[in-house]
């Protein structure tokens, strides 16, 4: 869709954008287990989302942030961010009698149990499956824990090198899956470029990146097409498909303004634009945007909305946390199970 205007100076406001389902969810899920419990431990510091200000704002209600589940205290409360739950981590919280709440994001969960099933689905064929997962950085919590799932299994496709370089085994049965927040572009041509090379590749028409990430990274597509000036992305650089929208932003040549919040956007970064996209990324609370849109009229631009496909859910309003209570020191066959690594 082109937006035709006859305004001398236009802000494009993208739509998808800001926070997303699975965000939203989980800072719904984790102030009502703050309103339970008191304190919940959170072993990320970057966060239950990348994103500074909404950790902050957490801290203020009774999270605490630590570098590692290893810190958390013995019989405390913990949750996970929502970029996964690692078996490594399960046996962290065996070990110190803690109360688990899994906030995995249900499209990240998704990844997991995708990754199960492929495992499962090989061994009746008396295969091995082997799971193309790209990937940018495999220290990122999310690859991080979906690799620490099934080590023997999951391949980390961080560049087109490793899918070049890896031996093809006639016992093996491969699928294609990934981070959910990465390039869908760059993803999708990389499975197809070696599809040939992996006879029979499983997966999914984009790879495993997720709803909200292809919405957002659409909509700057269109944005592009409609001929915007410059971009203003919002987010935090710890923000994997905040920093993709940068990346695709600069990729097609257009001055980019990074900024973590809409306050700190200055007239002196879009003089001379007469036509701004604004945009922000799946952890960046909505009126992060309305700041800088608000700041964006009073400099004489007259606000629009580009909106791509189709609405986004808001939350996952049927999706709860899963809780592993090992606080009593008797744990059940079926959670030890949960431990296991592939």
């Amino acid at each position: 869709m082109v937006i035709e205007t006859s305004a001398e100076k236009v802000a494009l406001r993208a739509y998808p954008s800001f926070t997303c389902a699975g965000v939203n969810w989980g800072i719904e899920q984790l102030k009502v287990l703050l309103g339970e419990h008191g304190t919940v431990y959170i072993p990320n510091k970057n966060g239950l989302v990348h994103n500074n200000r909404v950790t902050e704002e957490l801290r203020t209600q009774g999270a605490v942030f630590v570098e590692d589940i290893k810190e958390v205290p013995e019989g405390a409360v913990v949750a996970n961010s929502m970029h996964g739950l690692s078996p490594l981590d399960l046996r962290s919280s065996i070990a110190k009698s803690l109360l688990h709440y899994d906030l995995s994001c249900p499209l990240v969960d998704n990844v997991h149990q995708r990754v199960l099933r492929a495992i499962t689905e090989a061994r009746k064929k008396d295969k091995t499956a082997k799971v193309l997962y790209y990937c940018k950085d495999v220290t990122h919590p999310e690859p991080k824990a979906v690799i620490e799932q099934a080590p023997s299994h999951v391949v980390p496709v961080t560049d087109r090198s490793v899918l070049e370089d890896y031996q093809v085994h006639h016992n093996e049965m491969y699928f294609a899956d990934s981070q959910t927040t990465l390039n869908v572009q760059q993803g999708m041509a990389m499975i197809e470029e070696y599809r040939d090379k992996f006879t029979g590749l499983r997966g999914l028409p984009r790879v495993g990146i997720c709803f909200a990430t292809y919405g957002r990274q659409g909509v700057l597509d269109g944005l592009i097409q409609n001929g915007i000036k410059m971009l203003v992305v919002l987010g935090s650089p710890t923000s994997s498909n905040t920093t993709e929208l940068v990346k695709i932003g600069k990729s097609h040549g257009l001055p980019v303004e990074f900024l973590e919040r809409g306050e700190l956007l200055e007239e002196e970064m879009v003089r001379g634009f007469d036509k701004v996209g604004l945009h922000g990324g799946a952890s960046v609370l909505p009126d992060e945007g309305d700041k800088a849109m608000d700041k964006l009229k009073s400099w004489g631009y007259k606000p629009m909305d580009y909106v791509f496909g189709q609405p986004e859910p808001l939350t996952f309003p049927n999706s709860k946390p899963k809780v592993y209570d090992f606080r009593s020191g008797q744990i059940p066959e079926e959670l030890l199970a949960l431990t296991r690594t592939y």
